[in-house]
């Protein structure tokens, strides 16, 4: 359950309750695409399933086929009695909020890399590789579920030694070839 989690978090952008809130019914296998409506909260009263964090949390979200590949895995072991995709084992509750935060440590152990904040050191890394990859700020900010492509420019990308390095040899080759 850990490892089809953190893949589909790794691999959307998705948030964490957005994730745990999914549910069988929002896959649809012939498009290839989560559709993202709801979010397990936190209240006073403990959890719940609520509507994504703003209005544009509302989103269709495509996959790859390696995602698809994990997806399938997945729900051949996933309880078959229960709609929510990460459920608890005696009902067909999300896992609790906490859980997620455990498979992220458990996997940077397994893979014997260095700690880093947390969970959300995916949705920051998505960000950070789809603009490097050459994806507009609109589409990361669709991706991500934020109402303006600011926030996802100011929050959620970094600059990379990469794409520090690149920008000096790509800017001269650039502003060169315009002028030839």
């Amino acid at each position: 359950m850990g490892f089809t989690y953190l893949w589909i978090v790794a691999f959307t952008g998705m948030r964490r309750g957005e994730a745990l809130a999914l549910t069988w019914d929002d896959i649809d296998w012939n498009q290839m695409t989560i559709s993202v409506s709801k979010a397990v909260k936190l209240s006073s009263e403990g959890t719940y399933v609520g509507v994504p964090k703003t209005i544009s949390g509302n989103r269709i979200l495509r996959f790859d086929n390696m995602t698809y590949k994990v997806l399938v895995d997945w729900q051949t072991k996933a309880n078959p009695e229960h709609r929510f995709m990460f459920s608890q084992k005696s009902s067909d509750k999300p896992v609790n909020l906490t859980r997620p935060e455990k498979w992220f440590h458990a996997a940077e152990q397994l893979a014997n890399v260095p700690h880093v904040t947390g969970l959300h050191t995916l949705r920051h890394t998505f960000a950070t590789l789809a603009i490097e990859n050459g994806f507009t700020p609109k589409q990361v900010q669709y991706q991500l579920g934020h109402s303006d492509s600011a926030i996802t420019m100011d929050i959620y990308t970094h600059i990379t030694r990469r794409s520090s390095d690149d920008i000096g040899a790509n800017f001269a080759n650039k502003i060169d070839n315009r002028l030839n």
